[in-house]
């Protein structure tokens, strides 16, 4: 163990899973301080540290899907070949593929996480050892052979989440991904002959089919749809919106400041860790895709992005209507929660104390550093306006305290200092005053404080963390009601 913030472990963490390693994270009891309990353990399949709240106030970093685990049947008719992906709670299956295909899938430049789900019915221990190039780190399942893919699929997603330390609810989505007209997957030496999987001498087809601009997330999307073709309604739907963009009518799409990776939304809301930068991120885009599905000016893309947003999510359909509705349901969850920015909640608000800019600049500062929890949650929430209410009577005590004890025309007569949290008079007060103790309760050399003053602050920093308290309880109450709209 070490003395460790939400950065610095999530760095040591990276580290130790891009060589391979899974980490445990251990923290200390709330209870018993002497006991150490297991947090999360983290792997190259599910890479971030969902805690990091608890170690510090600075935002989310950044987040790493990781790779994704991979589940497998041996079926009369085929493979079923599954990607788990535990932070987006979700199962992506296709049916009949090949082994050729599956050894073509497991070549993806992206790599998967260990170890690899096998069920163990129907003698598939014989049929997988023939396969040399099959991964050797594999877990087995010994289930009956008459048990449903569905039940297969819960089994496998139930023992990664245990082995993660993840929660078990909301359960995992299963998308069944339609190859209806479809190709199978490549196979591995088709993949690298024509350029979808890396191969010397042979030139890479995504780089040459997009341009070097192009970001990250499109390069990964084409090279999947070669690697693993989609059904031809799937594919008929791209067509129609690269169509409708390089028409000679100009689409500008809303813009987005910052678009949260699903997996990083669906990840934090479970965990019920989510902040209010992420919250405002996901507020941005539910803004921009509801223009987007109201707004006349886009009608041709309507009916493209739904289906391919229904294909890639395992829907039959996706009605534009029921899909706004939803986009209304999370807004208002949103809404109900955070804090109104057009509403000012200035921590600096209603603290005047002394002319003096020095003096009044002290007084200031311990104000900013308690109150960072200002312009995040709804004070039209009860838990949040009852602790802004008693805060704010102790803001005011505070600053009577410093008024009655402050010497006329004096300039800097107080000083914060941030290690011990706390304000002193620099010289003795008008009313009877005393020496100032540190964090250590030891004397502070020429710092001095009142009883008045010393009971004002207590009361203060203690509504202050009490009102911290309830803004994240508003936070994880927020988590917890957009954790019923995850499955859909």
């Amino acid at each position: 163990g070490f003395p460790v913030n939400a950065a610095s472990l999530q760095q040591t963490v990276d580290c130790l899973t891009r060589a391979e390693l899974s980490v445990a994270v251990y923290v200390q009891s709330a209870e018993n301080k002497t006991m150490r309990v297991l947090r999360q353990v983290l792997t190259p399949g599910a890479p971030t540290y969902l805690h990091g709240n608890e170690l510090g106030k600075e935002a989310i970093g950044e987040f790493s899907e990781g790779r994704p685990y991979i589940a497998m049947r041996l079926r009369t008719d085929g493979l079923l070949f599954a990607e788990i992906r535990p932070f987006r709670r979700e199962v992506r299956f296709r049916e009949d593929v090949t082994p050729e295909a599956v050894e073509a899938l497991l070549a993806d430049q992206d790599g998967v996480a260990w170890p690899i789900f096998v069920d163990g019915s129907r003698r598939s221990f014989q049929q997988v050892n023939k396969w040399k190039w099959f991964p050797k780190q594999r877990r087995w399942l010994n289930l009956p052979s008459e048990v449903r893919d569905d039940y297969f699929l819960n089994r496998c997603c139930q023992e990664l989440c245990q082995t993660l330390q993840l929660a078990q609810e909301p359960p995992f989505v299963h998308v069944r991904l339609n190859t209806a007209g479809a190709l199978q997957p490549l196979t591995l030496s088709t993949a690298k002959n024509l350029g979808v999987l890396k191969q010397d001498g042979v030139p890479f087809l995504v780089a040459h089919a997009l341009s070097p601009e192009a970001p990250a997330s499109t390069r990964r999307l084409l090279r999947r749809w070669l690697l693993a073709p989609r059904s031809q309604e799937s594919v008929h739907a791209m067509r129609q919106m690269l169509r409708a963009f390089s028409s000679d009518q100009a689409l500008v799409l809303p813009s987005l400041h910052r678009v949260p990776p699903v997996a990083k939304v669906i990840a934090y809301i479970t965990a019920r860790t989510g902040t209010e930068r992420l919250f405002r991120d996901v507020m941005d885009c539910v803004m921009g895709l509801k223009t987007l599905l109201e707004n006349q000016r886009y009608e041709d893309l309507w009916n493209p992005l739904l289906k391919i947003v229904a294909s890639e999510t395992g829907l039959e359909d996706l009605p534009r209507d029921d899909f706004l509705a939803d986009l209304d349901d999370i807004l208002h969850l949103l809404q109900k929660w955070l804090h109104d920015t057009s509403q000012s909640d200035d921590p600096l608000a209603d603290c005047h104390v002394s002319e003096d800019v020095e003096t009044q600049r002290a007084v200031e500062r311990i104000f900013e550093s308690n109150e960072a929890f200002r312009g995040v949650a709804s004070q039209q929430q009860e838990l949040v306006a009852d602790a802004y209410g008693s805060l704010k009577s102790a803001r005011h005590e505070l600053c009577e305290a410093l008024r009655e004890g402050l010497p006329p025309d004096q300039p800097g007569v107080l000083v914060y200092n941030p290690f011990d949290n706390d304000i002193c008079f620099k010289k003795k007060p008008l009313v009877d005053s005393h020496g100032a103790h540190d964090r250590r309760g030891k004397v502070k050399k020429e710092r001095f404080t009142t009883k008045r003053l010393e009971a004002a602050l207590a009361t203060y920093l203690a509504c202050a963390k009490r009102t911290e308290a309830a803004t994240q309880q508003a936070l994880q109450q927020l988590c917890s009601e957009l954790g019923g709209q995850v499955p859909a």
